[in-house]
């Protein structure tokens, strides 16, 4: 996949995570009284839980000739029982993780980079914690720094397992029934 069509994938999928992430800030802050810094939090959070679960569901899918960061986790034998788990190095740098197969490249490109990338913001979660310090509320801005960050971990986690679990319980792919 050359450069432009990349670009061109991760623009698409990032006008929609962020139309998304408008959308559910104004859903959290108007619809349920949220605070801006909780109702962004909550968009984040979200987002790292669908980052775990697409991750997991992309590098199953579409990386059965190697080349997986799985295949060194505990996960892996579980994954392993999957037609077509991969077979080689596990320890590619993060960057290359999608690079085998155009299919990967464009899935991951266009949901994890565009979608997700555009939905969840650090950026706005930082200012949003700069605002709380500035007018001196420290015990919340301290709630929105720790809670984004261990909720965020804790949902990709979640997110990672019901991957694993959705992609274990799938009919398999490549041995369609006759």
């Amino acid at each position: 996949m050359d450069l432009l069509s990349k670009i061109l994938v991760i623009g698409a999928g990032g006008g929609f995570g962020a139309a998304i992430r408008h959308m559910l800030a104004g859903i959290l802050e108007g619809g349920l009284n949220l605070p801006a810094f909780a109702a962004v939090m909550g968009v984040n959070v979200l987002g790292a839980f669908l980052i775990g679960f697409v991750f997991l569901l992309i590098e199953t899918r579409f990386r059965p000739e190697g080349n997986s960061r799985l295949k060194d986790l505990p996960v892996s034998r579980d994954l392993e029982t999957l037609d077509g788990w991969p077979e080689g190095d596990p320890t590619l740098p993060a960057v290359d993780v999608f690079q085998a197969k155009q299919s990967a490249e464009l899935y991951s490109g266009f949901f994890i980079t565009g979608i997700l990338g555009g939905m969840t913001t650090f950026s706005l979660f930082s200012l949003l914690t700069l605002n709380l310090v500035q007018s001196g509320e420290i015990a919340w801005a301290v709630f929105n720094a720790i809670g984004t960050v261990i909720l965020g971990f804790l949902a990709t986690q979640l997110g990672f397992r019901f991957g694993c679990r959705w992609a274990l319980n799938r009919p398999n792919q490549s041995n369609p029934p006759e």
